[in-house]
């Protein structure tokens, strides 16, 4: 244990670091629409917003962080939003 300024903190696990308070926010932001979207899906018995609500919770497995995690999420939200008539589905 670590003492710093009156406070007692137990050291991380050699090698382990915390994502970034940005990644974090994202997952949380992303994983809520993505859960709502399925719900809406289910809701509504439609399975384009449940399938693109899946994606949104999925998808920080394969870009855990940075720009293309960013970019993705905001390209599904989008096509989320998106009227049927455009999006084709």
């Amino acid at each position: 244990m670590i003492e710093t300024h009156g406070m007692l903190i137990m050291p991380l696990a050699q090698g382990f670091e915390l994502p970034a308070a940005s990644t974090v926010i994202g997952w949380i932001v992303f994983g809520s629409i993505g859960t709502i979207a399925v719900a809406y899906g289910k809701l509504r018995e439609s399975w384009p917003p449940a399938v693109i609500g899946f994606a949104l919770m999925l998808y920080p497995y394969v870009f855990p962080s940075g720009f293309s995690f960013w970019l993705t999420g905001c390209l599904l939200s989008i096509l989320l939003v998106l009227p049927s008539r455009i999006r084709g589905f």
